[in-house]
């Protein structure tokens, strides 16, 4: 089972980042957490975010046991 992880940093303020981790479940499989990514960057998209653009964007998929 897969954590998705999506990290968000400014580009214009060295180390200021957000963490986003899913919430709704883990994944089965690597394919899948990578989909879920992108999901999450999409919905991401469109919130107003409290750090200032332009940003930079990326995800993990880490190996996750239900908590």
């Amino acid at each position: 089972m897969f954590k998705t992880l999506v990290l968000i940093c400014s580009l214009s303020v060295p180390n200021m980042c957000m963490k986003f981790e899913d919430t709704e479940s883990l994944q089965a499989t690597e394919e899948q957490c990578k989909m879920r990514a992108g999901e999450m960057l999409q919905s991401l998209s469109s919130v107003s975010l409290p750090i200032p653009p332009p940003y930079s964007a990326g995800y993990r998929c880490v190996i996750g046991e239900k908590t």
